[in-house]
C-alpha cells in the first residue's frame, strides 16, 4: 500500500467523519430546539425568576414566543443544513468534485515528487560537472606540470650543452694561445739563432782577416 494509496484512505475517512459529526449536530438541533421551543414557558419562566427579570417579562406573551420563534427558526436552518450536506455530498456534481479534489491532490503530490526528483538530478548533475571540472583540472595541471619538466629538462640540456661547448672553446682558445706563445717563443729563437749566425759569420771574417 503506497503513500497515495494511504492518503486517500485517511481523506475519505475523514471526510465521511466530518460528514457524520455535521450530521449528527443537525439532527440534534433538528430535534432539540424544537422540544426546548415547547416547553418554553416551563425553563424561560423560572430562568426570569432566578435573575430577577422586570414582571412585565416574566408576562409577555412575546417574549415567549419570540424565544419559541427563534427555537423554530434555528430548528429550521439545521433541517436545511442537513438537507444541504446531504446534497453536497452525494449528488453528482458533489461526487465529480470529490474526484477532482483527489485527483487534484494526487496530481500535487506527483508535482512535489518530480520536483524532488528533478533536484535530485540537478544536485547529482552539479556533482558531476563538478567532479568533472576538478578531473580536467588536476588532468591539466598534470599535464601542464608534465610539460614544464619537460621544457625545463630541455632547458638544462641545452644549457649543459651550451656550456660543454664554452668550455670546448675556451680549451681551444687556450691552446692556440699556447701555440702562438710557442710560435712567438720559436720566432724569438729564431731570431736569436740568426742574430748569432750573423754576428758569428763577422767575427769569422774579421778573424780571417
Amino acid at each position: 500500500m503506497n503513500s497515495n494509496s494511504i492518503n486517500e484512505f485517511i481523506s475519505k475517512k475523514a471526510t465521511a467523519v466530518w460528514v457524520w459529526l455535521n450530521k449528527l449536530a443537525a439532527y440534534t438541533i433538528s430535534i432539540v430546539l424544537p422540544i426546548i421551543g415547547a416547553n418554553v414557558e416551563k425553563w424561560l419562566k423560572p430562568f426570569l425568576d432566578k435573575i430577577d427579570a422586570p414582571g412585565f417579562l416574566k408576562t409577555d406573551f412575546a417574549v415567549y414566543g419570540s424565544v419559541f420563534g427563534a427555537c423554530g427558526i434555528l430548528a429550521t436552518i439545521a433541517v436545511k443544513r442537513l438537507v444541504v450536506i446531504d446534497a453536497r455530498f452525494n449528488s453528482e456534481d458533489a461526487y465529480k468534485i470529490r474526484e477532482l479534489k483527489k485527483e487534484n491532490k494526487s496530481l500535487r503530490l506527483k508535482n512535489k515528487k518530480l520536483y524532488t526528483e528533478k533536484q535530485k538530478d540537478k544536485d547529482l548533475y552539479e556533482a558531476k560537472l563538478s567532479q568533472s571540472i576538478a578531473d580536467c583540472e588536476n588532468k591539466n595541471k598534470q599535464e601542464i606540470d608534465s610539460l614544464k619538466k619537460k621544457h625545463e629538462e630541455e632547458f638544462a640540456r641545452k644549457i649543459d650543452d651550451h656550456e660543454r661547448e664554452v668550455r670546448r672553446l675556451q680549451e681551444y682558445i687556450r691552446l692556440q694561445e699556447v701555440a702562438m706563445d710557442a710560435m712567438k717563443n720559436y720566432k724569438s729563437v729564431e731570431q736569436d739563432i740568426r742574430e748569432y749566425n750573423v754576428s758569428g759569420n763577422t767575427r769569422k771574417i774579421h778573424i780571417d782577416d
